[in-house]
């Protein structure tokens, strides 16, 4: 007598999960790593503390440190390192290493055509090529005199709230000077952010809005 297609499902649904968590406890290439068993079983571990706990799984990372040494499984797929001595071999050149972008980290904010969020190792370089000037040494020293203004600036503001009672909110007081920077170096327009009276707080309140949205 067969089996109902129902049951049918749910046994291999069954099947699978079984299988699914044998492979990660025990058959994935990270299974050796130390960690709690249920971070390296399900991404609900994960989720629970960033949503239920409203971001807190950096902290418990952190827990996980203390209790299992610098390298930890934090979730199936992935492993968290605190060592800053073991930076230089996971972050290498090309001509030592090719690497690929964790694809994970590239999906979910729809900027897949973006050179930033490439995966493929070859395809981010020729993408990178064109911005590649901006960035080098040369590149770099040629703001060098822009960036002295930008920073000029900050400091004079501040320096006339000497002797004064005012609360200046130094988050605001620096964005501004990055905002300026980055609009004279984007498109040659100094903004004047730092000018204004309080920072220009909306230029604060309009960054920090793009962040609690992503």
């Amino acid at each position: 007598m067969f089996a109902s297609p129902v049951a049918l499902i749910v046994g291999i649904c069954i099947c699978y999960i079984i299988g699914l968590g044998v492979y990660r406890l025990w058959l994935s290439p990270i299974a050796s790593f130390p960690g709690p068993k249920l971070a390296a079983l399900t991404g609900w571990y994960e989720f629970y503390y960033d949503v239920i706990f409203n971001g807190s799984y950096l902290y418990k990372i952190e827990e996980m440190h203390r209790q299992f040494g610098p390298i930890v499984r934090i979730n199936p797929a992935e492993l968290s390192i605190n060592d800053p001595q073991f930076y230089s071999q996971i972050y290498v050149t090309a001509n030592v290493r090719r690497t690929e972008k964790y694809a994970a980290l590239t999906e979910g904010v729809n900027m897949n055509g973006a050179h930033t969020f490439t995966p493929s190792h070859d395809l981010h370089r020729r993408r990178r090529q064109p911005l590649d000037p901006f960035f080098s040494k040369t590149g770099i020293i040629a703001l060098e005199p822009m960036l002295k203004d930008s920073i000029c600036r900050l400091c004079e503001r501040l320096e006339g709230f000497k002797n004064s009672s005012a609360v200046i909110r130094l988050d605001h007081a620096f964005f501004a000077m990055t905002g300026d920077v980055i609009s004279r170096i984007s498109y040659d327009e100094h903004q004047s952010l730092v000018e204004d009276p309080d920072f220009s707080p909306f230029w604060f309140a309009s960054i920090q809005r793009c962040l609690d949205f992503e």
